[in-house]
């Protein structure tokens, strides 16, 4: 506040002095700073709208859950023509990034462009360093397949409180050259347990944009 009051005192005093090319500058920046501070209120006014309370019973009711799901770990694999491989993993709690927490593995024994192969290492080797806290869900990028390569390892006793999903991209047909994305819209999420997927649009917007950031 204090810092716009200044920026609108300098641009009367260059108006009045015919600095016109100053007080353009200034008023470019008056409006950047009012743009700010609208912007935070709205985010602010949102995020207040929406606790992560909210979020997390959706999440519960989709999980077939009544323990916590406040910890919610992200993976995805990537390589360089099926070379290359790694895997990383972002952690979000209770709807926030938590970067300390990011992790990136190499691909040590899975040859070629194998996700569902790769997936099963690097969940392996995370779930090993019991050092590291737990997380509720366990999201991973794919679909079926992928889900199917890795519930083996979540269905052992000590892990039997995770949860486990996977967000697939749509289907190749449904793609579209459009700016817009459109396909987008047919994301689908496999859940453990579940025999069909849910699209992602039929989700709480806010549930739906917390699985779309995690990925």
């Amino acid at each position: 506040n204090s810092l716009l009051k200044e920026f609108k005192h300098e641009m009367k005093r260059a108006s009045k002095n015919q600095e016109y090319e100053k007080a353009a500058k200034l008023r470019d920046r008056i409006y950047g700073l009012e743009s700010i501070w609208k912007h935070r209120g709205v985010a602010l006014q949102k995020l207040a709208e929406v606790p992560y309370q909210k979020i997390e019973r959706v999440l519960q009711t989709i999980l077939k859950t009544q323990e916590p799901i406040r910890c919610i770990e992200g993976y995805d694999i990537s390589n360089i023509s099926g070379t290359d491989a790694t895997g990383s993993m972002v952690v979000f709690y209770e709807g926030r990034m938590d970067k300390s927490r990011y992790r990136k593995f190499k691909i040590k024994t899975i040859a070629g462009a194998n996700d569902a192969g790769s997936h099963r290492e690097i969940l392996s080797r995370r779930l090993a360093h019991q050092e590291w806290e737990y997380p509720n869900l366990i999201l991973i990028d794919g679909g079926k397949p992928q889900l199917a390569a890795i519930l083996p390892i979540l269905n052992r006793k000590q892990f039997g409180k995770i949860k486990v999903a996977a967000l697939a991209k749509p289907p190749r047909k449904f793609f579209t050259r459009a700016p817009s994305g459109l396909g987008k819209e047919a994301d689908l999420l496999w859940v453990q347990g579940r025999k069909n997927p849910l699209p992602i649009k039929s989700l709480p917007p806010e549930v739906m944009h917390l699985l779309q950031r995690i990925r």
